[in-house]
């Protein structure tokens, strides 16, 4: 007989949750539906513990229950929701649940509000998966991900590809399992050119990549990345030299031991991701 640990404690998988963090305009795409994402389960009995907890809360008045059975986990959900809000009251009381059988556990502790994410958003020829192999790079411009009331990351991500291409820009998305990405061109194995350089002091030859004038061009139109319809801003230690100045000619303090610049992050080139599988080449990050 399955014991309360062995369902709960030794195959839950932490409830899904974004890996960013960063801020922006509280906003809604028109059309998301929402549902509670109660727990996840792996291991080699995911499927039938799922089931055992989905029965235990049903008979203890739980309604519009669904398994979602994946290749290595299931994952509980319930109901529909026009909006976060409106699963508000739903979500309280799973998160405070205690099923009788077990005294004072909690099984649904960790449950959250997700959207219900539609997997075939957007047209198909602006999805980066299906660029045909002869392309190598693209420009990464924007990145979206869930948080809070900032959700919709698929959809926003089409949206902004559409408002690129009305400005004539080849742009393109890209949905990965935590974000969504809007990238801009398509560019071969010459986009990113390659050559030894000397190293510092004579030690020896190493390989400096630089992108063509085709990526830098797009580097400079889009020279900083958005997340989450906001600028994003990084630090790293200072390099400021006492001659440095800023745009206006003002000289810049000279950085000191330690000291961190805060800077706006880069737009970048990355090698176009390849689907996993040769024999099933619609299956993968794509729809993750």
């Amino acid at each position: 007989m399955l014991t309360m640990k062995t369902i709960f404690h030794t195959v839950c998988l932490a409830v899904l949750a974004v890996s960013l963090t960063g801020c922006g305009p509280s906003l809604l795409s028109e059309g998301d539906e929402y549902h509670i994402l109660l727990e996840a389960w792996g291991g080699a009995s995911h499927a039938k513990n799922a089931a055992l907890v989905k029965e235990a809360a049903e008979r203890d008045g739980f309604k519009n229950l669904t398994l979602v059975h994946k290749q290595n986990t299931t994952e509980l959900y319930m109901g529909k929701y026009p909006t976060p809000k409106a699963a508000e009251k739903d979500l309280k009381r799973a998160q405070t649940y205690k099923a009788a059988q077990w005294g004072e556990f909690y099984p649904f502790a960790r449950a959250r509000t997700m959207i219900v994410e539609r997997e075939d958003i957007g047209p198909p020829e602006w999805n980066l998966m299906n660029a045909h192999p002869r392309y190598v790079y693209t420009v990464v411009v924007m990145t979206y991900h869930n948080e809070g009331q900032y959700v919709g990351r698929r959809q926003r991500a089409v949206d902004a590809c559409r408002k690129l291409r009305e400005l004539g820009e080849p742009a393109y998305f890209h949905h990965g399992p935590k974000n969504s990405s809007v990238c801009i061109g398509l560019f071969k194995i010459n986009g990113v050119r390659a050559r030894m350089v000397e190293t510092e002091g004579g030690g020896g030859k190493v390989e400096q990549r630089a992108p063509a004038p085709e990526i830098q061009a797009v580097l400079k139109r889009y020279p900083r990345i958005y997340e989450n319809d906001t600028h994003m801003k990084v630090a790293a230690p200072s390099t400021r030299k006492r001659t440095d100045v800023d745009l206006h000619g003002v000289k810049l303090p000279e950085g000191t031991p330690g000291s961190l610049d805060e800077f706006y992050a880069p737009s970048y080139a990355i090698e176009i991701p390849k689907r996993p599988s040769v024999r099933d080449p619609f299956a993968g990050i794509g729809n993750s």
